[in-house]
């Protein structure tokens, strides 16, 4: 990547960090990039295709994590609850992200909202395509990935925040109630003997 453009996309999240997306004009950036306001134009048309360049990127990582922690040798539950896991650490911990859902908070900014959308959808499509592997291998009975993704990764939301956090639920606990919730009704019959 031009170094420029590296550079202004690193501002750029520091910025965005720091001040929110509304807090963040060009000139910000461009201060903090140690460029001119103009270079910044050469790269990118709108804050808006900065931030979005941004997004790409953190999707990317995302996976990247949630590749790290996918073992062929574990159950496929273990694998998807893994997965959730630490894409769900990712967002917690990434300071942009947790600066853009509080914006969303406050603003209402259907930008910025727009934005994490999109990486919860590509999180989601992940998950659909460890699903789709698993329906292929027959590790379980065959489902609507991307649908059964969606609801697995929105329960798991509801209860790692509305729902742990009274109950001290540990994520081992979560991670065997959800399988045995769940999960254990999409195993094959074979899958299932296995288990037993």
């Amino acid at each position: 990547m031009d170094a420029k453009r590296e550079a202004i996309l690193k501002a750029a999240e520091e910025t965005f960090s720091s001040f929110g997306y509304k807090g963040t004009s060009v000139d910000k950036i461009a201060k903090f990039a140690k460029v001119g306001k103009g270079t910044i134009y050469n790269y990118f048309e709108t804050k808006e295709d900065i931030l979005l360049e941004i997004i790409h990127v953190i999707i990317r990582e995302v996976k990247e994590k949630a590749d790290e922690v996918i073992r062929p040798e574990v159950p496929v539950f273990i694998n998807f609850n893994n997965a959730i896991s630490e894409i769900l650490n990712y967002r917690d911990v990434h300071e942009l992200l947790r600066t853009l859902a509080k914006e969303i908070d406050w603003t209402g900014s259907p930008l910025v909202a727009n934005a994490l959308k999109k990486i919860e959808t590509e999180a989601i499509h992940y998950l659909a395509d460890l699903l789709q592997k698993a329906i292929e291998a027959n590790k379980i009975e065959p489902c609507e990935p991307e649908l059964t993704a969606f609801l697995i990764y929105k329960l798991y939301i509801a209860v790692v925040t509305e729902w742990a956090p009274q109950q001290s639920l540990s994520a081992e606990r979560l991670a065997a109630i959800l399988e045995n919730s769940i999960m254990n009704g999409l195993l094959t019959e074979r899958q299932a003997g296995d288990k037993r």
